[in-house]
């Protein structure tokens, strides 16, 4: 049975929003760049969408309080790396404590952009608009070019766990 939540307040609202986005299964990707200083910065996101297809463009939203957004900037080059199924503890890992992002040998500098190695497909982007929405943005990416990897099945977010349509499909009845 659904509920009518029309005129709700502050919290149900919070509610409604809360519960709705958790049903709504997204594609992982994970954004990696460099700050001022050259250091990586990376994060999880499933708000990525194609804007058009000429100019090759796409969007994302951020957070702008967390340390991924120190790397946005115009003209901040990106790198937008989709994660198959294989690649579940990368989402886990960017989504996770900021200093174990880049520990390892999972990465490395492409013309001064951090990639992971194990991406479905990596995008080399331009940021070309920032639009400051109180406590997040909407990241605007200009698409430079990019790498094909191994055709994998895509990793999905859905009700805070990561999966394939497959290992997600019990959740979704």
């Amino acid at each position: 049975m659904s509920e009518n939540l029309n005129g709700a307040g502050p919290d149900e609202l919070l509610d409604l929003f809360r519960n709705t986005f958790r049903r709504h299964a997204g594609g992982v990707v994970v954004l990696t760049g460099a700050d001022e200083l050259g250091q990586p910065i990376g994060f999880t996101a499933t708000s990525l969408a194609s804007l058009s297809a000429v100019p090759a463009r796409a969007t994302f939203n951020v957070i702008k309080r967390t340390n991924g957004y120190r790397a946005i900037a115009r003209g901040r080059r990106v790198a937008v790396n989709f994660l198959g199924a294989e690649s579940a503890d990368l989402g886990r890992r960017f989504a996770g404590p900021f200093e174990e992002r880049f520990v390892g040998d999972h990465w490395s500098f492409d013309n001064g952009t951090p990639v992971l190695h194990d991406a479905a497909v990596t995008l080399f982007t331009e940021i070309t608009d920032v639009y400051d929405q109180g406590e997040n943005a909407i990241v605007v990416l200009e698409i430079l070019g990019g790498r094909v990897g191994e055709e994998q099945d895509p990793l999905l977010y859905h009700n805070r766990e990561f999966g394939t349509i497959r290992e997600l499909a019990h959740t979704l009845v």
